[in-house]
């Protein structure tokens, strides 16, 4: 089993990065967040999960253990496969994706390619517990918040993301906060910061 690749970016298109190391070209799977942070030309790395199926072996890149992480928890829901679970992790970083569990809002889940609404609540309902076993390991501070406030936070991040700033910058100002403030509060806050 390949655990990660280290090497050079030789090629980018929509879902696939090939990235050499020692002399070999190995094709990986990436989500859009994932491919949003390589570059053709740049030495990147990457952690991997080998999908091996009867008729194919295929190769999943990712930025980091959260997304890995992700994925793994994805793919073991019944009927969630790597496609579902890649085209998740292309519209959500894991901690936007722990937002949305925490929540319970399956609805914006539901929006992805290949998700229905009945995959999207299951996702919901067996990934909830996880999130309390590091599913991912910036979000630890969304356990303690209610869940009306976790929406705040939640709608404070898409509001300061659809503004520019990057997620991860915007999660480590947010989760500072105390998680009763209103959306608007949140929001004038992290602009004074970011």
């Amino acid at each position: 089993m390949i655990y990660s690749l280290n090497g050079l970016i030789s090629h980018l298109e929509p879902n696939i990065a090939i990235i050499e190391c020692n002399n070999i070209g190995f094709k990986c799977c990436v989500s859009d967040n994932t491919a949003n942070n390589l570059k053709i030309g740049e030495i990147n790395f990457l952690y991997t999960y080998m999908n091996i199926k009867e008729d194919a072996i295929d190769l999943f890149g990712f930025i980091n253990k959260d997304e890995l992480r992700c994925f793994k928890a994805l793919i073991n829901i019944s009927g969630i496969g790597p496609k579902a679970a890649m085209s998740i992790l292309s519209n959500f970083t894991p901690e936007r994706l722990a937002m949305a569990i925490s929540t319970n809002d399956y609805k914006i889940i539901n929006k992805c390619q290949g998700i229905g609404p009945k995959t999207a609540q299951r996702i919901v309902l067996e990934l909830k517990d996880k999130l309390e076993f590091g599913l991912v390991s910036e979000t630890s501070f969304i356990k303690n918040s209610s869940e009306n406030n976790n929406l705040n936070i939640l709608e404070a991040t898409e509001a300061l993301k659809s503004l520019g700033y990057n997620e991860p910058d915007i999660l480590k100002i947010i989760k500072k906060y105390d998680s009763a403030l209103s959306t608007e509060e949140i929001i004038k806050k992290a602009l004074k910061e970011l």
